[in-house]
């Protein structure tokens, strides 16, 4: 079997991939995402986060931080819940 032959990166961009989170870069991100998108199950989209972004930012990045440190989401972080919506009078 033939080897692929995959990309690979330099030494300087592996050595951006565990540095800590950087405050501006995540306020870009969270300022870029789709605001509606579905929220959690505390019901918190990327709109709340861009409404309130000066007042969540300290709890955010530290949010940001323990992933960094753990290498993992907490198993509420990723949780979505759909609801089907009968399109009938009495369902």
């Amino acid at each position: 079997m033939k080897n692929p032959n995959f990309k690979t990166i330099s030494i300087q961009a592996t050595d951006e991939l565990v540095k800590l989170f950087n405050l501006e870069k995540v306020k870009k991100a969270v300022l870029e995402c789709d605001n509606f998108k579905s929220h959690g199950t505390v019901g918190i989209n990327f709109n709340f986060l861009t409404e309130f972004w000066t007042y969540v930012n300290t709890n955010f990045m530290r949010f940001m931080g323990e992933f960094h440190a753990n290498c993992k989401l907490v198993k509420q972080s990723n949780c979505t819940f759909v609801a089907l919506i009968p399109k009938v009078v009495a369902p």
